[in-house]
């Protein structure tokens, strides 16, 4: 838990008064149990994020404070909520009961900020700093109303007669009966807190008894801009309606759906949840914000860390033996293990760098259970001490583990460029950076030094890049903008993956859209499509590949789930997986002169049907052989008369049906016919 929602949370606490609210839930006892003798006092649950115990304890109300405020620095870091119960106990003490309890959350969403009432007709409006566990808060026609619990998510109320309401909850924004002419419910302020959305969902689903023809359009928000056409599919597919972004808003998204019987606007204002948009017979666009919280966030949210400053490194002693072992660690972003590259016998189980809170280092052990274990908050430049275990020790051989002394101490420096054998390793935090013309290669992990890091410029010589564009996405939740100095075809060689992780990309001087293209034709002068360059695209919708083209690599337009048409005019070889996982291809093309066809090339595609292979193929793997009963099993119609010598053995196998056991089910194949003739 962050420090300054703690002290949020000891705000509240210091508000209510605890001797009043052990008070009313003896009223509450009396009205079910008159004249039994009880004894009332708090009991106090802490739960924590990590594998750290704080104690349960037993109070009465003048205690809750103090136990609080007396909390360790780590027993607050590690905090995820605190539960706070008003018991009685009865019965000569061998019967207890648990009255509605108080949640205080470390989560920072937005909480409730006023409470609503409305007492016969007549509304009133209560601030949260107004509402008091344990006073009055209005008069009712039975009585006056006071507030029993008021926490970080709900409240609820109890009446003169000691009658508790239903808990009022800030998601429900709506009256709620709580007593005979009392409706009351939680309001938040939505400008001051908005629920932001990151990604547009809008799911094409065609209900029946066969498989669903299913499609989905995902676009990130930065992705969007107003007065965009978001889907039209006039054309080819007429019956979809046309549909628009209007308005983009924090918490809220306006479109506008068009057909030659539709002319409507939709407002899209729950995150997370999926909206009907249009409806047709069977078939209906599904439309959902979704909010994804990105991972530096979350953690700071939920366990309370922050990112790592940009120069950490940490300086690892591990003593075992008699026999110290030192080792450098750059601590780059979130979770990061505290062990060398290249793994050492025996393999220590290293604590890890959870992050940082208030200047210091949360360590924490990737330990043996799933749940996060706390080590620790180390502060730079002291050294910390612990134990470590022998992991192999205990997996390999079931023996007791043996244990070491690891000391670390970590600094934030100064860092800049960081070359070692044409592998750049960091680079300074700036805004823009170039890199050296001696780095061949960037590692997967050197741009996450550079927090600020908004463009990047690479020169042509570099083919080692993508992974690190990539991974600076995936734990800085930024794509960088790319320049990059080498031509369109080096380009295409060496950038695989990145279609969903980079911003704007600069090739000789100018602005490339290479990824928003709907309709992708090859370039002139372009003869190689590289290893991945186009794959989960969202935006491509057709390919067309021109005489010019030689090779299409591995993975080179895998998972483009809108991609419907496919056309190579050229003598290609065809990689591996090249165009699997394109669910929505419905035609393929491929001119006489392709000569290989590489293991998977047609893999689970559900809207296929047929496929013609030149006489010209002379090599072929597997081509689709994952194709289950939930794919359509396209027919291969071949110009050879029969199965050339270079083919695979079971290039047509489709799956292998193991529903009998392990060596008893059967395969089944895809349609075959040879001899035949293109038919255009």
């Amino acid at each position: 838990m962050r420090n300054q929602r703690f002290q949020e949370i000891l705000q509240e606490v210091r508000r209510v008064r605890w001797a009043d609210v052990l008070s009313l839930a003896l009223k509450n006892f009396d009205k079910e149990h008159p004249g039994e003798k009880t004894e009332a006092f708090f009991s106090c649950r802490f739960y924590c994020n990590w594998s750290y115990d704080i104690p349960k304890k037993m109070m009465g109300p003048e205690e809750v404070i103090p136990c609080l405020e007396t909390l360790s620095e780590e027993a607050v870091f590690c905090l995820n909520s605190i539960e706070i119960t008003p018991t009685l106990v009865f019965g000569s003490g061998n019967e207890r009961k648990d009255m509605p309890a108080f949640n205080f959350t470390g989560n920072e969403a937005p909480r409730w900020q006023q409470l609503r009432l409305c007492i016969d007709g007549e509304e009133t409006l209560v601030k949260r700093n107004e509402v008091v566990a344990g006073a009055a808060v209005a008069d009712a026609p039975a009585g006056q109303l006071a507030v029993f619990v008021a926490d970080s998510c709900s409240v609820m109320l109890i009446s003169a007669d000691g009658a508790f309401s239903p808990s009022l909850c800030e998601n429900k924004e709506f009256y709620q009966k709580c007593f005979p002419g009392v409706q009351a419910m939680l309001e938040y302020d939505h400008e001051e807190f908005p629920a932001l959305w990151s990604w547009l969902h809008i799911d094409d689903e065609t209900d029946g008894k066969d498989t669903p023809s299913y499609k989905r359009h995902k676009t990130e928000k930065d992705d969007l801009s107003e007065g965009m056409v978001y889907i039209d599919a006039s054309g080819y597919d007429d019956e979809l309606p046309v549909v628009s972004v209007i308005e983009i808003r924090d918490r809220s998204l306006t479109l506008h759906l068009k057909t030659d019987n539709l002319d409507k606007t939709i407002v899209l204002d729950k995150p997370n949840h999926r909206q009907i948009i249009w409806r047709k017979g069977k078939r209906s666009l599904r439309a959902m914000l979704y909010v994804e919280e990105p991972r530096t966030a979350k953690a700071s949210q939920y366990y309370g860390v922050q990112d790592a400053p940009a120069g950490c490194r940490a300086l690892l002693t591990v003593s075992h033996n008699g026999e110290d072992t030192s080792f450098m660690i750059q601590v780059r972003s979130l979770d990061c293990n505290l062990r060398p590259s290249e793994r050492k016998s025996p393999y220590w189980e290293y604590p890890c760098a959870w992050g940082f809170e208030n200047g210091k280092m949360v360590l924490g052990s990737d330990s043996l259970s799933s749940r996060r274990t706390f080590i620790g908050l180390v502060p730079e430049g002291e050294q910390f001490s612990c134990k470590i275990n022998d992991r192999n020790s205990f997996w390999e051989y079931g023996d007791p583990f043996e244990e070491a002394d690891l000391n670390l101490v970590w600094e934030n420096v100064e860092i800049g460029f960081e070359v070692e054998d044409g592998v750049l390793k960091s680079v300074p935090d700036q805004k823009e950076i170039v890199v050296p013309v001696e780095a061949l290669m960037i590692d997967a992990m050197a741009l996450l030094s550079a927090p600020s890091l908004e463009k990047i410029t690479i020169h042509a010589g570099m083919t080692g890049f993508s992974y690190a564009l990539e991974t600076y996405h995936q734990q800085r939740h930024r794509k960088l903008d790319v320049v990059f100095e080498g031509g369109l075809q080096d380009w295409f060689d060496h950038a695989s993956v990145l279609s969903n992780h980079i911003g704007k990309l600069f090739i000789g001087g100018s602005e490339q859209d290479l990824y928003s293209l709907r309709h992708f034709v090859s370039p002139a002068g372009i003869s190689r499509i590289g290893y991945g360059l186009f794959q989960n695209n969202d935006s491509i919708e057709s390919v067309v590949l021109g005489p010019e083209v030689i090779s299409i690599g591995r993975d080179a337009f895998r998972g483009c789930r809108n991609l419907r048409s496919v056309k190579v005019m050229g003598p290609a070889v065809i990689g591996d997986d090249a165009f699997s996982s394109c669910k929505t291809i419905e035609e393929v093309y491929l001119a006489d002169g392709v000569s290989e066809l590489g293991e998977g090339v047609f893999d689970y595609i559900t809207t296929l049907d047929s496929v013609f292979i030149p006489a010209s193929v002379l090599k072929a793997g597997r081509l689709s052989s994952q194709n289950d009963g939930s794919y359509r099993r396209p027919k291969f119609l071949c110009a050879a008369p029969a199965k050339p010598e270079g083919w695979y053995k079971e290039w047509n196998l489709s799956y292998f049906d193991r529903r009998f056991g392990f060596g008893c089910g059967h395969d089944h194949y895809h349609p075959v016919r040879w001899g035949c003739e293109r038919v255009d």
